[in-house]
């Protein structure tokens, strides 16, 4: 397959996917294996991205035109309420 570039803003996040919502206010589902990378100014887990974070997902479609996480780029988590 080849690869497709998702961005947006994290709705959930656990260890085998990440879903977003692109900017066209579509929810898109990512699966990932261990074969991704993260990158982020501190090292974490998939299931540390909070909701509301913006990321950058690169990710490869596969025969069943689902999409497999290859590279993920974290940016900043929303600033917690005072």
């Amino acid at each position: 397959g080849h690869e497709h570039k998702v961005m947006g803003t994290v709705t959930t996040a656990a260890s085998d996917h990440v879903t977003v919502k692109d900017r066209d206010g579509k929810d898109v589902t990512v699966k990932v294996t261990k074969a991704k990378k993260i990158k982020a100014k501190a090292a974490i887990k998939v299931e540390q991205i909070e909701a509301g974070t913006r990321v950058v997902i690169t990710a490869v479609e596969q025969k069943d035109e689902s999409m497999t996480a290859k590279l993920i780029q974290v940016g900043v988590a929303p600033a917690a309420a005072k």
